[in-house]
C-alpha cells in the first residue's frame, strides 16, 4: 500500500504532562477503512525535532498505523518559555512526557495495539515510564545505554572527552547546551548535565546517589526488538545496545543487526533509517513487525 493510496490526515495535538508541562505532538490517522487499530509512538533522539519522523510517521499511517511524534520539553515546539516547575531533566522525557503520552494514546485509543518506536534515546526512556507495561511491543533503532566505556579506540576518547569537559564546561558558561555542539536541536541545561552524569558512570542511568536506576526496566514483560546498525559505530556500538538489552531482563527481548547493504544502500549511520530517502524496504521490515500476530496481549485500560 503506498502513500498516495491512503489517505492520511496530520494534525497538531497538545498534551499535559503529569506534572502539567503542556507538549506539542503530532498525530498521523489513515483513512477508517484504512485503520488496522494499532498506534505507534515514535521516541526521538537526543535533541532532536518530532518533524524529522514526519516520514516515517507518513509511512505508518499509509500502513494502516495511527502514529503520533512529539517534542520531549526543552525540544522543538515543546520549548515552554513561561514553565516555573523544576529545571528540565532528561529522566522526566521518560518519566514525565513519554509516560503521559502513553496514558493520553490508551484513552484516546482504548481499543487499539499500543506499540512504541525508539530511536536512541528513545528506546532508554521506555524503561523509565511507570506504564511501558501498556505496551505490546517496542522496536528500536540504534537504542543503547551510553556508558562510554562501552565505545572503543577513537571513538570513546571523543565521546568522554565530550561527556567529561565540554558538556560540564559548556553549560556552566553559557546555559543550555548550543545546538552547533551537539549536532541537533539545544539542549536544556538540566537535560544535558544529566545525560553527561549518565554517560560518565558504568551503570549508565543512575539516580543522584549513583544507584541503578532499573525498576520499570524490569517490569516490562512483553515484546521487544532492538535493531543495531552496523555502521553505526560513533553513536551506538554493537556493545552499547547489548548492555541497554540486559536492561530489559523480564521482556521477550531480542537484538538484531541491520547492515547498509541489506537496505540497498552505501550507509546509515545513526540517523540515516528516519530520513524520507531512505528506501521503504527498511520500514516495511519494522511495519511487519508492528503488525505481527504475537503482538496480541490483552488490552491495558487506565481507570
Amino acid at each position: 500500500m503506498s502513500l498516495s493510496k491512503v489517505a492520511i490526515e496530520a494534525k497538531q495535538v497538545l498534551v499535559h504532562a503529569h506534572d502539567g508541562y503542556v507538549l506539542t505532538a503530532e498525530l498521523y490517522q489513515p483513512s477508517p477503512k484504512a485503520c488496522i487499530k494499532r498506534v505507534v509512538l515514535i521516541n526521538s533522539a537526543t535533541g532532536v525535532p518530532q518533524g524529522y519522523y514526519r516520514a516515517y510517521a507518513s509511512y505508518l499511517a499509509s500502513q494502516g498505523f495511527t502514529a503520533l511524534t512529539y517534542d520531549y520539553r526543552g525540544i522543538g515546539h515543546s520549548k515552554n518559555q513561561g514553565w516555573s516547575g523544576k529545571a528540565l531533566s532528561m529522566a522526566d522525557w521518560g518519566r514525565q512526557d513519554l509516560d503521559s503520552m502513553l496514558i493520553w494514546l490508551r484513552k484516546r485509543f482504548p481499543e487499539f495495539r499500543l506499540l512504541a518506536v525508539g530511536h536512541s534515546v528513545g528506546g532508554q526512556l521506555i524503561g523509565l515510564s511507570a506504564n511501558n507495561h501498556m505496551l505490546d511491543g517496542v522496536l528500536t533503532i540504534s537504542s543503547q545505554a551510553g556508558y562510554v566505556g562501552h565505545w572503543n579506540g577513537i571513538e570513546r576518547l571523543k565521546f568522554k572527552v565530550f561527556t567529561h569537559l565540554v558538556i560540564p564546561s559548556v553549560t556552566r558558561l553559557v546555559g543550555d547546551l548550543p545546538a552547533s555542539v551537539l549536532g541537533s536541536e539545544p539542549l536544556p541545561r538540566g537535560v544535558a548535565r544529566q545525560w553527561a552524569r549518565w554517560c560518565r558512570n558504568p551503570h549508565y542511568m543512575v539516580d543522584k546517589q549513583g544507584q541503578p536506576i532499573r525498576e520499570h526496566f524490569e517490569q516490562y514483560p512483553n515484546y521487544l526488538r532492538m535493531i543495531h546498525i552496523s555502521d553505526d559505530t560513533m553513536y551506538a556500538p554493537l556493545k552499547a545496545v547489548d548492555a541497554l538489552f540486559a536492561f530489559y531482563k523480564n521482556a521477550k527481548a531480542e537484538v538484531v543487526t541491520r547492515t547498509p547493504e541489506d537496505f540497498s544502500v552505501k550507509s546509515v549511520g545513526h540517523f540515516g533509517f528516519f530520513k524520507r530517502s531512505m528506501p521503504q524496504s527498511a520500514w516495511r521490515e519494522t511495519a511487519e513487525w508492528l503488525k505481527a500476530p504475537f503482538l496480541t496481549q490483552d488490552i491495558k485500560t487506565v481507570a
